[in-house]
């Protein structure tokens, strides 16, 4: 029997423990449309998870962070969370993925000494 709560007008969504067809109202269903919209949930130990937010500037040399304003990467992050299943955002990712050949091949041994060709008696 599904675990439901007594009254219509709970705000909180009924959490169901047993029918098939209400997948939406699985505390584990919550759980993951939450954290792919990355709102605030509470995980399967009780413990409240924090919205998810963008990160800062990691300075590295490509300068990433300079190519487009914070309006702009607020907007794209709103529209990759209004992506409806984890499938579509991996898709659209891989979608802004470009293959390129490695320009140099370097041999990985580089510092490395040689191994040693005598041994002790």
């Amino acid at each position: 029997m599904p675990s439901t709560s007594g009254s219509d007008s709970d705000s909180a969504p009924t959490i169901l423990t047993n029918k098939k067809g209400k997948r939406k109202l699985y505390k584990c269903e919550i759980i993951k449309n939450a954290r792919l919209k990355g709102e605030e949930y509470i995980n399967y130990k009780g413990a409240v998870v924090s919205a998810k937010e963008q990160g800062e500037n990691c300075g590295c040399k490509v300068k990433c962070y300079n190519r487009c304003s914070e309006g702009d990467r607020q907007e794209i992050l709103q529209k990759f969370r209004l992506l409806a299943t984890k499938n579509e955002q991996d898709a659209y990712l891989q979608a802004l993925i470009s293959y390129q050949n490695v320009k140099v091949k370097r041999p990985r041994n580089i510092g490395r000494a040689k191994p040693k060709s005598y041994t002790f008696k």
